[in-house]
């Protein structure tokens, strides 16, 4: 299957990476991931835009039930996450959706903005993505927050996805 991603006008493009891959991270404890959350350099709000790539990242106790988690909250075969350029009456904020990955495309779901924010991990900046007021439970009340690990690669973490649980679960952005 070829990747593709509709842009702001409608169009289906086909996506192709750029990136260095992200599987040495895949399996980490959630600790060591924490830490490189925490150790990750701060954020610059542009690094956000464009198609993304998503990886549950985490133990296997993590990663494993995170697809069926998704889709019994609405979102069936996530791909990952897109976001365009800043308008310039909102340059502080991104307009962006999840994508994923329906009848061999992948296509637009929840829609969220970016913004430069303060971490919950560490008070320090991290791209802070909200779901709309309006997007189905669990989502209006989830929060993303994002970081550089590499070139390419964002690590994210996702709060609140399962009631206040207190284990942010963990995901990879690879630009594409």
């Amino acid at each position: 299957m070829i990747p593709t991603s509709v842009d702001g006008g409608g169009t289906v493009r086909r996506v192709t990476s750029t990136a260095t891959t992200g599987r040495r991270y895949r399996s980490w404890s959630l600790r060591i991931i924490t830490q490189l959350f925490s150790a990750a350099a701060e954020p610059l709000l542009d690094q956000l835009v464009g198609t993304h790539h998503a990886t549950a990242l985490g133990p296997w106790w993590v990663r494993r039930p995170a697809p069926l988690l998704l889709a019994a909250t609405g979102m069936p075969g996530w791909w990952g996450k897109e976001f365009a350029p800043p308008s310039p009456s909102e340059p502080t904020t991104l307009a962006g959706h999840n994508l994923r990955e329906s009848d061999g495309r992948v296509v637009p779901s929840l829609a969220m903005t970016a913004r430069l924010g303060r971490s919950r991990v560490d008070s320090r900046p991290a791209v802070v993505l909200t779901y709309e007021p309006g997007a189905p439970w669990p989502w209006r009340g989830v929060t993303d927050e994002v970081r550089p690990l590499e070139d390419g690669l964002l690590l994210g973490l996702s709060f609140d996805i399962v009631a206040k649980v207190p284990i942010a679960a963990p995901f990879l952005l690879e630009r594409r």
